[in-house]
């Protein structure tokens, strides 16, 4: 959480606008299983882990940063994550957001 406030308003609107298109594109795909679904389940299966509905979102969430390059950006893989944890779980305002 510290790590998150230590944000500039930049990158937190960057990473709202990522959660926002994230959000987004799932709802538009629900229907259909998209190949990063497919691609993660692969990846859980290979490495003997159990698949787990909220890990694979949040593999989803970490692709979807990925191919938005903002990963680096932002300042790492923690911040990605306690983001969209924070996010999933409610925790996080909306205020602090925009």
């Amino acid at each position: 959480m510290t790590e998150l406030l230590s944000l500039s308003q930049n990158k937190k609107n960057i990473l709202h606008y990522a959660y926002v298109r994230h959000l987004r594109v799932k709802h538009y795909k629900s229907g259909v299983k998209s190949k990063n679904r497919r691609m993660i389940e692969v990846l859980l299966l290979f490495n003997n882990q159990t698949l787990d509905d909220s890990i694979i979102d949040e593999y989803e969430w970490v692709l979807t940063c990925d191919r938005l390059s903002i990963i680096d950006y932002v300042g790492g893989m923690n911040i990605v994550r306690s983001y969209f944890r924070l996010r999933k779980d409610n925790l996080l305002p909306f205020i602090s957001c925009t």
